[in-house]
């Protein structure tokens, strides 16, 4: 059976909205846990872009498994992502198992 290992992590975030953005990879590669502190209220007018690539070892290159570039509050609602079954699959999880705010206004 093949296996999902996560290597590394690049974030970035403007500190005009957030205090902290940074995710830790679990010491077996297989999960990583992802913490996000805004520092202002999130409304409709906020977005985000969000990538997840593969490395395929045979090729030595990166490929793009899902490149999200959207409203927060519509991916929180699920309504851009309904196309993509591995983002919304992965996005619902993420709803359901997290402590995730599930609609918008998001507090600070």
């Amino acid at each position: 059976a093949k296996a999902l290992f996560f290597k590394c992590v690049e974030t970035g975030f403007n500190k005009d909205y957030m205090d902290q953005f940074s995710i830790d990879i679990s010491e077996d590669h297989s999960s990583f846990n992802a913490v996000a502190i805004y520092n202002k209220d999130i409304d409709n007018s906020y977005y985000i872009k969000l990538v997840v690539d593969m490395f395929v070892s045979k090729t030595k290159i990166y490929r793009t498994l899902f490149n999200f570039e959207g409203n927060i509050c519509d991916l929180l609602g699920n309504s851009d992502t309904k196309s993509i079954n591995l983002f919304s699959t992965w996005m619902q999880n993420i709803l359901k198992y997290s402590d995730m705010p599930k609609s918008c206004p998001i507090r600070k």
